[in-house]
Formats: C-alpha cells, sequence, structure tokens
C-alpha cells in the first residue's frame, strides 16, 4: 500500500494526446468560430455561441457545415504524403469560408498533395504556389490539356479567363458589376466579354500585351474603352491598335441615348403623344444639367488634353538635355488660352444643338443627366436602371438591344 502511494505521488500526469476527433473538431471550430461540436452521451451535437439552449443535432447542420466537417474529417484521416483530390470545392461552400477552409487543411497537412478539379476560376487563382492545368477535352481515350503559364502583362485571373475562352475576345472596363460588362456582354453577345478590373488604361495596355503575343492571335483580342476627352485622332490611333471608344463620355451615358431612350418608350408601350412630351421634358433636363457645369466640363476637357500631352513624353531618353527638349517642346505646344476658348465653343455649339448625344460627350450622365432622363420618363433612376436592362436581355422586346447595338463600336469579324 505505501509504495503504491508513493508510486501515485511521484508519477507526473500527462494531457492525452489529441486523437483524430479531437483534431477534426478544432479545425472545425476555426472555420466555424461560434460553433462548438460536442459528443453527447446520446447523440453529437452542435451548441451556437456557447449556448447550450441553443444547441442542435448534428443532422441537422447546415449543408456548409455539414461539408466543412466531412472535408475536414477526410482530410485528417488520409494517409501520410497522401494525393488528396477535391472535386468542385464551389459546389457546397460559400466563398466566404471557401478559401478559408483550404488554407487551413493545406497547412494541417503540409504533407500532402492537393489536387482540386474546379470550374471556378477564381478558386484556383487563390492556391498559392499551384500549377494549373487546364483540361481542354476528352476525346474517349485521351485528356486533351497544357499546363498553364501566366501571360506577362496581365492578373493571373484574367490570363486563366483568356486562355480558356473559345471565342474572340473582348476586353472591357471594371469589373463583373459594371455597366460595362452588363451592357457589352449582351451587344457583343458571339464574343467572350471579359472586366479588365480596371480603367481605360487597363484596357489599352492588356488588349496591347495579348496582340502581341502570336499565340493570342486565334482570339483577335480587341478592347472597347469609354470616349473621355479623347480627340477624334486620339480614337483613330487607337483603333489601328485594336481598341475602340464608345462615342459618349462614360459607358452610363449610352443608357440616355436618344435611340436607346425612343427605344425604351416604344418597349414601354408609351404613346406618340406621350413619347413626345417625355423626349421635351428629357431634352430640356439635360441641357439644364450640361448650362449649369458647363465651366466645370470645359475645364476637365482641357485638363484631360494637357495630361495626355505630357504623357506622350514617355521613357527612353537619350540624357537629360534630350528630357529637357521633349518637355520644353510639349510645354511650348500648350496654349491654355486658346484650348478653353475652342472647347468653350464646342460646349455651347452641342447645348445650342438640343442633340443629347452631343451633349453628352463630354460630360457623365450620373452627374446628372441620368436624373433628367429618368424623371422625363416619369420613373426613378433605379427604376429606370432596373427596366432598361431587363429590356436589354429580353427577347420580347428586342429594340432596346438593336439601338445600344447601333450606337456601340463595331467590331471586324
Amino acid at each position: 500500500m505505501q509504495s503504491y502511494t508513493n508510486l501515485e505521488e511521484d508519477a507526473t500526469l500527462e494531457a492525452p494526446a489529441e486523437t483524430l476527433l479531437d483534431n477534426v473538431k478544432r479545425l472545425w471550430s476555426i472555420i466555424f468560430p461560434l460553433k462548438e461540436f460536442v459528443m453527447s452521451s446520446n447523440e453529437p451535437r452542435v451548441i451556437h455561441d456557447g449556448k447550450q439552449e441553443e444547441s442542435y443535432r448534428a443532422s441537422d447542420m447546415s449543408d456548409g457545415e455539414r461539408v466543412g466537417f466531412y472535408l475536414i474529417g477526410h482530410v485528417v484521416t488520409a494517409p501520410k504524403s497522401s494525393v488528396i483530390i477535391i472535386d468542385e470545392p464551389e459546389l457546397h461552400l460559400h466563398k466566404v469560408i471557401q478559401n478559408k477552409i483550404f488554407d487551413l487543411l493545406e497547412s494541417e497537412r503540409d504533407d500532402c498533395v492537393f489536387v482540386y478539379v474546379t470550374h471556378d476560376l477564381d478558386f484556383a487563382v487563390s492556391r498559392r504556389n499551384a500549377v494549373n492545368v487546364w483540361v481542354k477535352g476528352y476525346n474517349g481515350k485521351a485528356w486533351d490539356w497544357e499546363e498553364f503559364d501566366n501571360v506577362d502583362g496581365l492578373p493571373e485571373l484574367l490570363s486563366l479567363r483568356v486562355k480558356g475562352s473559345r471565342e474572340s475576345v473582348v476586353l472591357v472596363e471594371g469589373d463583373y458589376d459594371s455597366w460595362d460588362y452588363k451592357i457589352y456582354s449582351v451587344v457583343y453577345s458571339d464574343f467572350t466579354v471579359l472586366p479588365s478590373g480596371g480603367g481605360a488604361r487597363s484596357v489599352i495596355n492588356y488588349t496591347n500585351t495579348l496582340r502581341g503575343m502570336d499565340h493570342m492571335h486565334r482570339l483577335k483580342p480587341v478592347g472597347i474603352i469609354d470616349r473621355d476627352f479623347r480627340t477624334d485622332m486620339d480614337i483613330s490611333s487607337l483603333e489601328a491598335k485594336g481598341i475602340y471608344a464608345i462615342n459618349t463620355y462614360k459607358v452610363e451615358n449610352l443608357l440616355v441615348s436618344r435611340v436607346v431612350i425612343e427605344a425604351f418608350m416604344e418597349c414601354a408601350s408609351y404613346t406618340k403623344d406621350q413619347a413626345s412630351k417625355a423626349m421635351d421634358h428629357i431634352i430640356l433636363g439635360v441641357k439644364e444639367k450640361i448650362k449649369e457645369n458647363r465651366d466645370r466640363i470645359v475645364a476637365n476637357a482641357v485638363a484631360s488634353s494637357v495630361r495626355e500631352k505630357f504623357r506622350s513624353i514617355g521613357l527612353g531618353h537619350a540624357d537629360a538635355d534630350s528630357l529637357r527638349h521633349n518637355v520644353a517642346s510639349v510645354y511650348n505646344s500648350v496654349d491654355l488660352d486658346k484650348m478653353i476658348e475652342d472647347v468653350s465653343a464646342t460646349v455651347d455649339a452641342y447645348i445650342a444643338s438640343g442633340d443629347i448625344d452631343n451633349m453628352l460627350k463630354l460630360y457623365s450622365a450620373k452627374k446628372g443627366a441620368l436624373y433628367a432622363v429618368a424623371s422625363g420618363l416619369g420613373l426613378s433612376v433605379v427604376s429606370y436602371e432596373e427596366q432598361i436592362m431587363r429590356y436589354l436581355s429580353s427577347d420580347h422586346c428586342s429594340g432596346v438591344r438593336d439601338a445600344f447595338i447601333s450606337i456601340c463600336p463595331v467590331i471586324p469579324g
């Protein structure tokens, strides 16, 4: 008895080793921090935010919670140095936790190789230090595939989308939520329309990059940009490089082009008299907005022209004297008073003409013209935007789509 007691006193008690189930529960709680998976006497349950009274059976877990537990369980229990294949991870996991869970699992099992089969390009580029393989097809006997190499000068995600396209590519400004993509993806439905993720400069640079690569010629890449304050000479120069500018200041101005408004009223079953009165109201409203902002329009247009002149200086000067000469040459070519006078005359002529399309060549519809148009139609701006997009995508009223097509640049086949 004495020897047993002494042995008990001398013993060092160690915490039990973490079991596989403990490991799964720990990782699962990292992904779902307000949830705790517990094994009660009767059944496995999930406790929400530490509140026992808000617990629920494991069988009542959401799809995301269940899939997360399933994935973690399989990865944790995989043999050492396994190749773990995840098929279409995007199907049952919300994007909010998708990257988080696989980052965690890759870190937890860094002895394993993870292979993802996915159609989600955003997920593909989220995997760090990964090799991307493009599976082109399968003929029943062999797979057609190639290892993906990023296109120098393009973001990785855009590179993937370009290389995966089977149609000619049109690069546009903005992202998938932009007016550029919403409009051009319908207007250029025979092309693969891809957002550049940036503005006109990104479209120009990326288009030049793609057109300069021999193996990209099959995609005939082109770009579509806003007119902004570009001159006709600037636009012609860009077209020679496969970059086309719309004939309005910003893409939103297409929504208030006269032909689009007229097509909208026809689709909305305005009577001839209603349409005439609405157009008169719209022209008056747009004209007033242009007048209110005349001086700002002139100043911005001239500033843009001056900026473009200095941007032409570029790099690659032989020495400091060459740089001084080029800068002085550009500086001396800027006759600010003459430029202000010319632009002022142009803006005044546009206002006097009462032509909506001319007036909006130098002015963003978002600055008030869109409100004037919606108001003239008896709608809110949001309602007009929603209805115009509905008509644009509808086969039952092709007039609006035809109107947009008629005012967008024609891309050579």
